[in-house]
């Protein structure tokens, strides 16, 4: 999994962490609807910094199994990256980068953070 963006102020050094879970996060009080591949949480600088006045141009690239889409009769084209934002889930559109024999990339592309929300 990536995390890509433009920062659009100079502020230096911008931490971002990507981080996959063993399980659902203690974090939400409820699940998204489906079935899950994996849950992770992305962090992106402080809780101030990640708004649309200082990034742009984001990208969150990730990998799927294919063996597991296969396993879990899940058509590669009906999948969605879940965003928990406002105490409720949304479904966020994906788009097939590549595939290999093994593997479809995905990727979701924004312009600013707002248009997740």
């Amino acid at each position: 999994m990536y995390v890509g963006f433009d920062a659009k102020k100079t502020v230096g050094k911008i931490t971002t962490v990507v981080e996959q879970l063993k399980n659902k996060s203690t974090l939400f009080s409820n699940l998204t609807e489906g079935k899950v591949y994996k849950y992770f949480i992305v962090w992106v600088g402080n809780s101030e910094f990640a708004s649309s006045d200082n990034i742009e141009n984001s990208t969150i690239c990730f990998k799927i199994e294919k063996s597991w889409l296969q396993d879990k009769s899940i058509d590669q084209d009906s999948v969605t990256l879940n965003r928990y934002i406002n105490k409720k889930w949304g479904q966020l559109p994906v788009k097939l980068l590549k595939e290999d024999s093994k593997f479809c990339t995905l990727q979701l592309t924004f312009q600013d953070i707002l248009s997740l929300q």
